[in-house]
């Protein structure tokens, strides 16, 4: 984890499980923070071990009833990609 988010121009916020906020940002991805004590995971397409976004933009996030993080992005008209439970 990395104590920073991977860029300053929030676009979207989804509470989550166990202490973390979800984090979308304009041109640099997804973020998972934790809020006590600070520390951010970043999902910025950049790592082959974690999964990635089809773009970079994120513009808005959503928890379904079964606790997964729904992220829609530009990178298509009404784009939206299932993500993983939101209490990992």
């Amino acid at each position: 984890m990395r104590d920073t988010l991977t860029g300053d121009y929030i676009t979207a916020l989804s509470p989550a499980k166990g202490g973390y906020l979800w984090v979308g940002t304009r041109s640099n991805g997804l973020n998972r923070c934790r809020v006590e004590p600070w520390s951010c995971e970043r999902f910025d397409g950049r790592s082959t071990s974690k999964p990635n976004l089809r773009h970079h933009h994120v513009t808005t996030l959503r928890n379904d009833r079964d606790g997964r993080l729904w992220v829609a992005t530009t990178a298509v008209a009404c784009t939206v990609h299932r993500w993983m439970r939101t209490a990992a």
